[in-house]
């Protein structure tokens, strides 16, 4: 992401915890540009010569452990 994305998200009131802002009444939610997300991830895992990665990420609250490689992103 960009410097000036970023920032312009912070100037709004976007954070990790709150991930929208207001617009003419409306709720927008904030995502991160997924194609370039995929990319770095992409050129991560080939530059360490991942094969499994063990993450813990929070769903909804509750804390979760998983395994991932490169197989399982081009999968979805």
């Amino acid at each position: 992401m960009g410097a000036n994305i970023v920032k312009d998200w912070k100037h709004v009131g976007v954070s990790e915890k709150i991930p929208f802002f207001w617009f003419q009444r409306q709720e927008v939610a904030v995502i991160f540009d997924l194609p370039h997300v995929l990319n770095y991830t992409h050129n991560l895992v080939l530059k360490h010569d991942v094969s499994n990665v063990e993450c813990e990420i929070t769903v909804n609250g509750e804390q979760l452990t998983c395994t991932a490689n490169w197989e399982d992103i081009l999968k979805v």
